[in-house]
This record gives C-alpha cells, sequence and structure tokens, in this order.
C-alpha cells in the first residue's frame, strides 16, 4: 500500500555551510562558513576522523514588500519569544532541581551533625587506652 503526500520541499530556499571546530586543521579552518548552494558542491572530508559538519539552513530572502517584511519581523519577534520562553521553563525547571538538592544535603547535613554529636569522644579515647 502506498501513500499519497501532499507539499512539496523546495531545494531553492536551502542552503550548506560548512562548520569546522576549534581546534581543526587548516584545510578544515579554511573551509569554516564557507556556504553552498547545492549539496554538490560540497567537497568531501579532507581527511579521516574529519569533525567538522554541515549546517543545513534556509537561505535568507530579501524582502522588499513592506507588509510582507513586517510580518517577517513578527513572525521573529514571536519565535524568539518561543525561544525565550522555552529558555524560561528550563531555568525554573533547573532552579527548582537545584532547591532540591539543597534540601537534601541540608538534610543529611543535619543527620551527620546528629551522629556526630551522638558519639562519646571520652569513651573512644578510653578504649583506645586500655588496650
Amino acid at each position: 500500500m502506498s501513500y499519497l503526500l501532499y507539499g512539496s520541499i523546495s531545494k531553492d530556499n536551502i542552503e550548506y555551510e560548512w562548520k569546522s571546530e576549534a581546534g581543526a586543521c587548516e584545510i578544515c579552518k579554511a573551509l569554516n562558513g564557507t556556504i553552498y548552494s547545492s549539496a554538490n558542491d560540497i567537497p568531501d572530508k579532507p581527511h579521516p576522523n574529519c569533525k567538522c559538519w554541515i549546517d543545513i539552513r534556509e537561505k535568507k530572502k530579501e524582502i522588499t514588500d513592506p507588509i510582507e517584511a513586517r510580518r517577517e519581523i513578527a513572525k521573529n519577534k514571536r519565535r524568539d519569544e518561543l525561544r525565550l520562553a522555552k529558555l524560561l521553563g528550563d531555568t525554573l525547571s533547573l532552579d527548582d532541581e537545584i532547591d532540591e538538592y539543597i534540601r537534601i544535603i541540608d538534610e543529611q547535613t543535619t543527620i551527620i551533625k546528629n551522629f556526630e554529636n551522638s558519639i562519646n569522644i571520652d569513651n573512644l579515647n578510653q578504649k583506645k587506652y586500655k588496650k
């Protein structure tokens, strides 16, 4: 059984960027940031164990229509707001986890102090000298 898919993916608005790590070789450093319009233009990795990668992204299109430009600004603003909300949620979640760990550590510190206070050091020293 086959399925009919609706819609299409256009390769016209896709570009490829070569990305290199900080400690890359000279060849990779020279390729870092190079943008290719076609996947066929991307060169092979220049050496074994190359850790470079290709970042696939949408091409930036120039908007000449002022209404479309305002829509794009609003879309980008909304996307940024959603990213910030996610980061804030992640931060609050981490903050809760940190508070829980601090509470557990405080409980364990109290248990240890109570245990240390319950030990009679004089009795331990006397047993040591009796032997």
